[in-house]
Parts: C-alpha cells; structure tokens; sequence
C-alpha cells in the first residue's frame, strides 16, 4: 500500500509537465494525456467513455536489428516466450485465455526496429488485463521447460512460411545491402540458429538481452479505456512504474544500408507463384524526422500517381504492368531506401529497359515541372481533411498505432504527425529527387523463367546478382520527353461539403424506397458517427454467373476488364477518401462506394460508364486472362493450412466450381463469347442498392435512376439462386487427400451442424468460443505441432460447422488427427469441471463481442448490408443470437458437444501428407477423390 501511494504522489508530481496539450481533431470526443513516468516510459492515455473495449499496447524500440551477430532470430524468439508465463501468472497461455475469455484478442510482432505487444479487452476487464500485461517487461520466467517447445514454434513458423513470396523475395534482395549493416541478416530464427551453446544456452542469452534491451527508457505504453485520464494515470503508474530502466542507448547504425561496391546492381529472382515484378531502389538520406515537411511523401505522391499522364497510366497503355507504388522502402535516423515497384503482366517481363526509361523520363518531369506549391497545397488539404474525420478503429489497434508513433513523433504530434504536411521545401524535394538516378539504383527483376546461378541459404531462392549493364545506365541517363507522360491536374473529387446535413429524419433501420426502375432500393440516414460521409452499396444479381464454369470465369474476366479499365480515371477519387472496390461472386457483381458522400454521385456515373461499355479489345482481354490465370493458378502456392481449409469449401458448397474447372474454362474466351455472356448477365438482372450515411433520399433515388440505366430494357424474374450446403451422410466421417508441394502436412476437420436454426447457430458459436483458446494452446504449445493452429465456427449458407486446422513439419495427418482426437476427449472432462463463474465469463465476452457497436459506418453499413442479402429485414439477427446464447446453459452446452462433436460422423477430414512425412489417414472413411468428382456425381 505505502508503494501505491508513492505512485500517487508521483502522479501529483508528473502532471505539471505531463498533461501536455495534444492538438486533435475537432471531430474527435476522446480525452488525450501523455506522461512520462520516472523510469522514463513515455505513456499516452486515452479515454473514451463511449468505448465498450479498452486496449493497450507496449512498445519497445529494439527489434531483429538489434539480434547479436551470432543469435540471428533472438528478439523474435524472446517475443514468443513473453506469452509463456511471468512469476505471477506462471501458468503457460493464462494471459491469452484471459484475453480471449473476457471478449478480447492479443498478439505481438517483432520488425526491423520495433517489437510491439498488443491486447483488447472488455472495459471492465482492463485493470486485470493490463497487470498480466505489465508482467511481461517486470518479471517474465522464460520457463526452462518450455525454451525447446518455442524453439520448435520458431522453426516451425519458419518452415511454413518458407514459400511466403515476400519472405522470399526479400531473402535475395539482402543480397544487394552491406553485409555488415543488421538488416542483412537473418532474423526469423530457426532450431540451428537459437541453439544452446557450449557455456551459455539460448535461454541465458534471452535474459541478457531482456536485461538490456527491455528498459523502460526505450518503451512507449499507449493505454485506452473508458476511464477517466486519472484513473487510467493511476493505474499505469501501479502497473509500469517499476520497469527497470537501464539507461541504454538506442542503437544507431552507421554502415552504410546498401553495398555500394555492388552498384548499380541488378538481382534476376525466381517466384515461387506465378508472378511477374520489377522494383528500383535507390538509397537516399534519411527524412525520418522530416515529417512536416514530408518531401519524400511528396515525390511518392508523383511517382505513384495512377491517374492520365502518370507513369503508371502509360506503362498500362503499353500493356507492361498491372500495378505500380512508390515509396520510401526503409528509413531510419541514418539513411533511408525509397522503391518504385511494378507487378508487370508477361509482356512487361521483355520491356524492363524500356520500363526504366520512362520511370527515368518521368523522374525528369517530376524536376523540370511537378515542384508546385498548389500540388504541395492540394495535399496539405487532403491530409487535413482525413485527419479531422479519421475513421475510429478498434481499441487495441488504436493503442498499437499510438504507442509506435509515440516512438517517433513527438507528443504534441502523435495524432497528427503522420497526416500533416505543412513546410513546403522544393530545395530539399529537388535534393531527393536528385538520388534517384541511373548510377543510384539497383534493380530487382521476378519471373518464373529467368537465367539464375546461385541459390539463397535460407529460403532456397533461385537468384542471380550481377551489374546492370554500362549501355542499360546510358540508356536511362539519356532519355527524353515522352507524350504519355504529365504531371497530374487538379483533383477534382476533393468534397467541397463537409458540413453533415440538417433537418433529415433519421430512422433506425433502412427502409425500402419506392421507384419507378424496378430496383430494391434501401436507405438509412445515419448522424451517428459524426462525419459527412455516406456508403453505397449496390449488387447485380444473376443466375447466369453460376450456371457453369465458363460462366463463371467470365464474371471474373468482366469484372477484372472493368476494374483495369478504371484505374487511371477513379485515382484522384481515391486520394480524396472516396473509396471503391468492384468483386465478382456466384451471384453476380457487387459496387462499394465509401466515403465523402458529395463527389460519389459523378464516381458512380464514371464506374456504371465502364460497367456498360468494358473494353473488350483483344490485347485488353488477353492481359486481364493471363492475369485471372496467373491468381487461379497461385491459389495453389498458398500455404498447406489455407489450401486444406479451402478444400472444405470446395466440398461443401453446391455447385461450386473450381479453380480447375475455371482455369480449363479459360481457354477459348474472346470479344464474341465476352459479349453473349454480357447479354444474358444483365438480361435476367435484379439489382439490390443500400444507401447509408449521411445522404438524403433524393440522393439514394438519383443514383437509383442512373443505375436504372443498366437494366432499363429488362424486367427482373426469379430470386436468384443461392449455393446450397452439401449435407455430409452421418453414416461414416469423409476423407479427402490432397496433393501439395510443400514439405509440411496439413489437417482441416470439420464438424457440420445438424440444422440451420438459431438454436443451433448460437451453440455451435459458443462452444467454437470456448473451444478455440484451448485447441491454441494445446495442439501449438503443449504438443508443438506447429506455428499455423486454427479453431473456430464456419457458417456456410447460415448452416453452422466447426473447424480444426493445423500444419506441422514433424507430425503427419493420421498423427495430428490422433492429438485432435485427444484433445476433444479431454474437452469432455473440461466441460464436466467448467465452473459456472468461467462459464459465465466465456458466455460475457462473447455476447458482448457479438452485440458491440460498429466502430464507424463502413462497420454497421456491411452489417445491415448482409441482413439485406439475407432477408433478414427485421435487422435483429445479432440481438436474437446474443440473446440466444445468454440463454444457454452448461449442460446445454454439454449435450450439445456430446451429439455435434464427440458422437457426430457428419464430419469431413482434409489432409495433406507433406513431402518429407509418413503417415496419411486411412481407414473406415468415406473416400472422395476430388471436389470436381463429387460435384459430377450430383449433376
């Protein structure tokens, strides 16, 4: 008590030069409070009284960076032994199953710089939640038993995502920085690289490098709940004041970041997908505290223009790329690296000299003409428009966002910092510019049949470095004006409104409006979120996209031509917070249109012009069809756990058609076949519009009428049809075996639920809740079977399920399929014991997660959007499941595992042997031999 109430005083003492002012924005009701407690921790608290989560996130300004030359992967290592156990709460998991008890999640990361922990939690949970957290940085055991398990965790992480591309990619780009510079090297860790050493085991070398590393003087907290700012200054100061701080220094890296003896260097890569790419990168100084004048962000911005003239625009025209980003790549007080990097179809591959010219032609637009103080001015502005109606985000992400910024900005920016730019310098943009030139660059170019004579150590890249070549530079040095490129105009969807409207009635759930164009139109004003933006959703719904494979590849094909169509002309809508996103389904084509609800109506007339009239041109269609392939094709590059929970989909859903059956269906498709399927697409036509937000009716019935223009000379017919849920005979458990290059096996089971009722879905969600930690820590941490462990309900066509995943490099299926079975029969003897308080606790959270009020409108428009497609238009499906579940009782919940888990053979098994493993599931199974098969039978 006598410590607590030093802790008081010491607050008392802070606040004189603690409560510093933090500029916000007008539009933001939270309280802002940093301190600086006197072990140096800096500490930003925020209270929401509205929030119905707290969060809280600590971060630590030393990352993989910083690992000893000799212990590559040690403060990735060290993150993962955090979760394991403190002196206080010793138990292994204790602090996850907490978290997720009391309707929460944590997780933690570990960069180049930065190791950053992270947790939300129910309001009234965080005093408790914040003390296992702080346990972290005061006393974590590193428990000697559990060092071998986690080590294995890591080489598991490790060799499952050794096919990871960009993992990849970037093994072989170290290949071009100085080998004595930290980012060099390794640093995920493996079983070779963290092992004991004679005289000093892994485990010591962890505490020593927590001992020096782990000091409050390097940490940022970020708490945020819905407290007061004294009673969340208290209960830091109780929880972290007692972090030592060792006065260590932050490391600073002189080296030089590139290898300047290789340069210009270029790297050839072999993908492990199907893919095409080319970056240049180019050191440059460091800007790292240049944010309020930010002129590196100021070249990207012209550099990574989308619209007419950009560099993007005439590479597409030549049909070399598919995308285009530039900006800063790595950046640290020292120096920095700034990137342009392309995805380029298969044509661009043979074009990488001319692709160089024009990014070269245009950096020298950029010079001669793109420094303008109205461009400066123009993004000023946008950065001040999203800065005041900055969306809310989760409570847990907000604390992880301001606890790394803490670590940049300073205080008085930390809300602002990264949206300002206010100190306008062209002498130091030309300065920038001035790096990024020919003699300056490296260069790394990705394709599937590219000449390679070396192989990389750790993820067995096949790669080739060697200088560009003397005529490549001259070529590049020598270039000219080119009449595809400019400098952008003004944007002209910048909202001129942001005032929110007045004098509209607003209602508590949508409401169809009446129309004369056939259209099921919904609206909904909503002044909740305070902001004047608005959301528009509208579906195209079809028969025609599902009744074959063809079918519905050309949907994929129509929707993709249309989207690559649009890139240039929609950019400047979408620098101006006026988003879009275009996707194709099994019944039909769906149009998001998000943000600043002024300028949407002309995005609208912009995206239905290129929905009526796609081009169909031959060279247009062939480069969407390479890329459509090359997406269909990766699917099976993705990781065994993915492939293997994607499988189930292919089994279950009816019909379901798939990438085998799309990729065969492919071939053969031009302008013709395009244009007959177009026809019968919009000839059996429904369309289904939601407007929500800050917009008025006559707003939602004139977008309604141009959309009209789409369907005009069709009247909608039938419903169209949804997939149907294949039942799973309750006779025997099903099999599938699946094939797939990679060394580690895969097991997906899944447990399908007897009905589709709310009854039903609200046991199965429960039991997935009390489940999921549980199969977490036993299957990962307890039987180290590897670093991808997934749990959780999986409702298809609202049928209910749950699912087990996991992928190992030690255990084969018939073994994994072993533990799984244990671990379900020990869950019986769990729910037996489960107290009615731990009960209650579960049930808590997880009607609160379910009930819990979208954080801004993008969150509560896709909720009502989804009871509109599901007809559910009473829009209480969350209230009636929460209210369901408070309902049940244990021994409900019992039965209810007893009949739908441990006795139900409605269960179908995935697996994947692995390349290097022995031991696949056999036995008394139902066996299917492929997805296509099973769905021939029933056609």
């Amino acid at each position: 008590m006598k410590r607590k109430f030093g802790h008081i005083i010491l607050a008392l003492f802070l606040s004189s030069i603690a409560w510093a002012d933090i500029p916000k924005s007008p539009e933001d009701d939270k309280q802002y409070r940093y301190l600086v407690l006197d072990n140096a921790m800096k500490v930003l608290l925020v209270s929401d009284p509205s929030a119905d989560k707290a969060g809280a996130s600590l971060d630590v300004n030393i990352g993989s960076g910083s690992d000893p030359d000799d212990w590559p992967g040690l403060a990735h290592f060290l993150e993962h032994m955090l979760f394991l156990g403190t002196r206080k709460y010793p138990e292994p998991g204790e602090y996850q199953t907490y978290i997720n008890t009391h309707g929460g999640t944590s997780n933690a990361y570990t960069s180049y710089a930065h190791t950053n922990y992270f947790f939300s939690v129910g309001t009234e949970y965080l005093e408790p939640a914040l003390d296992r957290f702080s346990q972290f940085f005061l006393e974590p055991l590193f428990n000697p038993d559990l060092v071998d398990s986690e080590r294995s965790i890591i080489q598991s992480e490790y060799l499952s995502l050794k096919k990871d591309e960009f993992r990849r990619l970037w093994d072989v780009q170290k290949k071009w920085l100085n080998p004595e510079h930290p980012s060099a090297r390794f640093t995920v860790g493996t079983l070779e690289t963290l092992r004991d050493r004679e005289g000093l085991s892994a485990r010591d070398k962890m505490l020593w490098f927590h001992e020096k590393y782990y000091s409050a003087n390097l940490m940022a907290l970020a708490v945020v709940g819905r407290d007061s700012l004294d009673q969340l200054e208290e209960l830091v100061i109780e929880k972290f004041a007692d972090i030592n701080n060792n006065g260590v220094e932050l490391p600073r890296h002189e080296q030089s970041y590139f290898n300047r003896d290789l340069m210009p260097a270029r790297i050839d890569a072999i993908p492990e997908k199907d893919v095409y790419s080319l970056s240049f990168s180019f050191p440059v100084p460091s800007t790292y505290t240049e944010y309020q004048s930010n002129p590196l962000g100021y070249i990207s911005h012209l550099l990574g223009h989308e619209g007419p003239g950009s560099l993007f625009d005439a590479l597409k025209q030549k049909g070399w790329i598919e995308s285009l980003k530039a900006g800063p790549e790595f950046m640290d007080r020292v120096q920095g690296s700034f990137s342009v990097s392309m995805n380029l179809t298969q044509k661009g591959l043979g074009e990488i000299g001319s692709i160089g010219e024009f990014l070269f032609k245009k950096i020298n637009l950029i010079r001669e003409e793109g420094i303008e103080e109205w461009r400066y001015d123009e993004q000023t502005r946008l950065g001040q428009i999203a800065f005041r109606y900055a969306q809310e985000i989760d409570q847990g992400r907000l604390a992880q966002s301001l606890s790394s910024r803490l670590q940049r900005y300073p205080h008085e920016d930390v809300l602002s910092g990264p949206y300002f730019m206010e100190q306008y310098d062209p002498e130091r943009i030309h300065e920038l510019l001035g790096y990024l030139t020919p003699q300056n660059v490296n260069m790394r170019v990705v394709g599937p049949d590219l000449e390679t004579d070396q192989v990389s150590e750790h993820y067995d890249v096949q790669y080739r470095l060697s200088p560009i070549d003397n005529k490549m530079i001259q070529r590049w040095s020598d270039v000219e004006h080119d009449p595809l490129l400019a400098v952008p105009g003004p944007n002209r969807f910048i909202p001129t409104r942001l005032e929110r409207l007045e004098n509209q009635d607003a209602s508590p759930i949508p409401i169809r409006l009446d129309n004369q164009h056939g259209i099921d139109l919904w609206h909904q004003y909503d002044a909740e979120f305070g902001d004047p933006r608005a959301n528009l959703y509208i579906t195209f719904l079809s028969p025609v996209p599902n009744q074959s494979p063809r079918d519905r590849i050309m949907t994929e094909l129509y929707v993709q031509l249309v989207i690559d169509q649009l890139s240039d002309i929609v950019y400047d809508a979408y620098l101006a917070g006026i988003s879009h996103e275009l996707f194709s389904h099994y019944r039909g084509v769906t149009l998001k249109i998000s943000g600043f609800e002024g300028p949407q109506s002309d995005l609208l007339k912009v995206i239905l012009d290129a929905l009526m009239n796609p081009d169909l041109g031959q060279q247009k269609l062939e480069i969407v069809r390479q890329s459509v392939e090359r997406s269909l094709k990766n699917v099976f590059r993705d990781t065994p756990a993915n492939q293997s929970i994607h499988e189930l989909y292919r089994i279950l859903m009816v019909p379901y058609w798939t990438e085998n059956e799309r990729l065969d269906a492919l071939k053969g498709i031009n302008k013709e076949s395009m244009q007959d399927f177009l026809k019968r697409f919009y000839q059996d036509m429904q369309v289904v519009m939601l407007s929500h937000g800050d917009v008025s009716p006559d707003s939602s019935l004139q977008n309604a009428q141009m959309v009209a223009g789409l369907i005009s000379e069709h009247q909608p017919k039938a419903d169209t049809p949804r997939l149907e849920l294949r039942t799973l005979d309750r006779g025997k458990p099903w099999l599938r075996s699946v094939e797939i290059d990679h060394s580690d096996a895969s097991l997906s089971v899944y447990f399908q639920s007897f009905n589709s009722s709310l009854d039903e879905r609200a046991k199965m969600t429960l039991l997935a809740r009390i489940l999921r930690p549980r199969f977490y820590n036993r299957i990962r941490t307890v039987n180290e079977v590897g670093y991808l462990v997934f749990s959780g309900s999986l409702d298809i066509e609202r049928t209910p399920g749950l699912f087990f995943a996991s992928q190992s490099s030690t255990y084969p299926p018939a073994e994994m399929l072993d533990l799984y079975d244990e671990f379900l029969k020990s869950t019986r003897i769990y729910l037996e014991n489960m107290s009615m308080d731990e009960f209650k606790d579960i049930k808590v959270g997880l009607i609160a997660r379910i009930l819990r009020k979208p954080l801004k409108l993008s969150d509560r428009t896709s909720r009502l959007w989804r009871e509109i497609d599901l007809k559910e238009l009473d829009f209480d499906t969350r209230e009636k499941l929460a209210g369901r579940i408070n309902e049940l009782t244990l021994e409900e919940i019992q039965v209810f595992y007893e009949t739908r888990v441990l006795n139900n053979s409605a269960r179908l098994i995935v697996q994947s042997a692995g390349a290097k493993l022995q031991g696949s599931i056999s036995g008394d199974f139902v066996p299917i031999d492929s997805a296509e098969s099973l769905n021939r039978k029933l056609r």
